[in-house]
C-alpha cells in the first residue's frame, strides 16, 4: 500500500527509475517492518501474564529457531526487569509438567530466559573495557 502510494505520487518514467525505486522502496520497507517487529515483540513479552499470553506470543512465528532466536536477541537489547522474569519463572513452575501447547510454550520461553542468562554471563565476564554492541559496560559490571 505504501510502495503504491508512492508510485503514484512521484511518477517515473523509465524502466531503470522503476527498478531503482523500487529497491529503495523495499528497504525501507523491511527496516520498518524488524524495527516494528521487535518493537512489537517486546511490548508483548512484557505484557505477558498468563500461559495464554504466552501461546499467543509463541504463534506469531513460524519455526522453534526463529523463535528463540528472535526472543534472545530482544532481551540482549532490552533487558528484562526482575518482574518478567519472576512471572516468567512462576509461570514455568505452574505449566512445565504438561504435554500440551501450553507447557510447550512455558517451556520454551524459560529455556530461551536461560539461554539468555547464560549469554549475558559470558558477556559479563568478558574483559571489554568499551560498551558492546548491546550497550552494557562490561568492565564495572561486578
Amino acid at each position: 500500500m505504501l510502495y503504491r502510494f508512492f508510485r503514484n505520487t512521484y511518477p517515473l518514467e523509465t524502466t531503470y527509475n522503476n527498478i531503482l525505486f523500487s529497491k529503495y522502496t523495499n528497504r525501507f520497507i523491511e527496516s520498518y517492518s524488524k524495527q516494528a517487529f521487535k518493537y512489537t515483540l517486546r511490548n508483548k513479552l512484557s505484557r505477558i501474564k498468563t500461559i495464554d499470553d504466552c501461546v499467543k506470543l509463541l504463534q506469531m512465528f513460524e519455526t522453534t529457531d526463529e523463535m528463540c532466536e528472535n526472543i534472545i536477541n530482544i532481551f540482549h537489547k532490552f533487558n528484562p526487569s526482575e518482574n518478567e522474569l519472576q512471572k516468567f519463572s512462576l509461570i514455568y513452575q505452574e505449566y512445565h509438567n504438561n504435554i500440551d501447547n501450553k507447557g510447550f510454550a512455558a517451556s520454551t520461553l524459560w529455556f530461551c530466559i536461560i539461554q539468555w542468562i547464560n549469554e549475558f554471563q559470558k558477556l559479563k565476564n568478558c574483559a571489554i573495557p568499551t560498551l558492546n554492541s548491546v550497550g552494557i559496560e562490561l568492565v564495572n559490571f561486578n
